[in-house]
């Protein structure tokens, strides 16, 4: 399995290749729309502003590449800004639309006396089908508002304040990870490599 890692200017490619070595997962960086195809699985990842990683993502057609990779029934994980730009729309940079592959809108999480923002550092996330709760690791402002008419499934959450907040989005062979799994660890590792080996 080949997975192809977008590299659009603004990945945290470094930490993202090292765990895929540590699960013994074969990768190539994605540079140009037309390799897209030649991969198994495409990640996205990402960290920055929404409106600057569309644009970014824009160029040369390469996101037109992704949306027509991904209808194809080709597997895409996006990781934090990664999950992010498979929205419809998000607010942060002055607003933009997104891919469009998952029904919904970016917004920026409420900052309050118990939550700061950005949300950063190591916070509980829960698995919904078992309500095993589990560490990983944070880094965003936003977060990922699905619609109400989207099909998708939310297998894994995390708080804030009284709200419930996606920290794993799957809709079909489309993946969207809140948390950074490649800095969170034994369990983010193990997690990536249950998301990428998915069939």
């Amino acid at each position: 399995m080949l997975i192809g890692l977008l590299d659009y200017g603004a990945g945290n490619q470094g930490s993202i290749k090292s765990a895929l070595k540590q699960i013994d997962m074969e990768f190539i960086d994605i540079k140009g729309a037309e390799e897209i195809s030649t991969v198994d699985s495409l990640v996205i990842p990402g960290v920055g502003a929404f409106s600057t990683g569309i644009q970014n993502l824009s160029r040369n057609g390469i996101s037109e590449s992704v949306i027509k990779y991904a209808k194809s029934g080709n597997q895409v994980v996006g990781i934090c800004l990664g999950m992010h730009l498979l929205a419809t729309y998000g607010e942060e940079g002055g607003g933009a639309a997104g891919l469009d592959l998952i029904s919904g809108e970016i917004r920026k999480l409420e900052k309050s006396k118990d939550e700061r923002v950005p949300h950063v550092g190591w916070d509980l996330i829960t698995n919904v089908e078992n309500n095993d709760k589990n560490f990983a690791y944070f880094a965003h402002s936003y977060y990922f508002e699905i619609k109400g008419n989207e099909k998708c499934d939310v297998p894994f959450t995390f708080k804030w304040e009284d709200k419930t907040l996606p920290a794993v989005i799957r809709k079909d062979n489309i993946f969207g990870i809140q948390f950074h799994p490649e800095k969170s660890h034994t369990y983010g590792l193990k997690m990536l490599s249950k998301i990428l080996k998915v069939k």
